[in-house]
């Protein structure tokens, strides 16, 4: 039904066909403005390497950690809490984001688990990314230690 909306595309065939993604990504890269490709490396490190190295896309991997994760999935909570994230109706992240369940370490990290989620959560687990790329190094300026140095009390 999703497809048939419009709203994902189907790879051809019964197994996963990285080189029709591969060609995917390109062109979705060519038509928008791509500046940063967050990627898990967990079952994707030869696709992206191909991404990168041969495509020339902006590939970089975020493991799924909470050391990784925790700021940005924190980042995503506060944007749902507010009623600042605007996903244009779209019901396949509704549907993600509803089954997405989220766990804590001791030092109160927090990260989508698949494994607490009732269904799949690939839609949530994406924005997590997509904060991530939003959030990460971003331009900070000169630091003062370059402009003034060190001041020593």
């Amino acid at each position: 039904e999703w497809a048939n909306m419009g709203l994902l595309t189907l790879t051809p065939g019964n197994v996963i066909d990285y080189e029709f993604i591969r060609a995917e990504v390109n062109v979705l890269a060519a038509e928008n403005d791509l500046v940063k490709l967050l990627v898990d490396p967990y079952n994707a490190t030869k696709l992206a390497l191909e991404l990168k190295e041969q495509d020339g896309l902006p590939v970089e991997f975020l493991r799924q950690g909470f050391l990784t994760i925790s700021a940005p999935t924190k980042s995503l909570l506060r944007l749902i809490l507010s009623g600042r994230l605007r996903h244009g109706g779209n019901p396949i992240l509704r549907w993600c984001i509803g089954n997405a369940v989220a766990e804590q370490d001791a030092a109160g990290g927090l990260k989508l688990s698949k494994k607490k989620s009732r269904s799949k959560i690939d839609g949530a687990a994406a924005l997590v990314n997509a904060v991530a790329a939003a959030t990460t190094g971003e331009e900070q300026g000169d630091s003062v230690y370059e402009t003034r140095g060190l001041l020593t009390l």
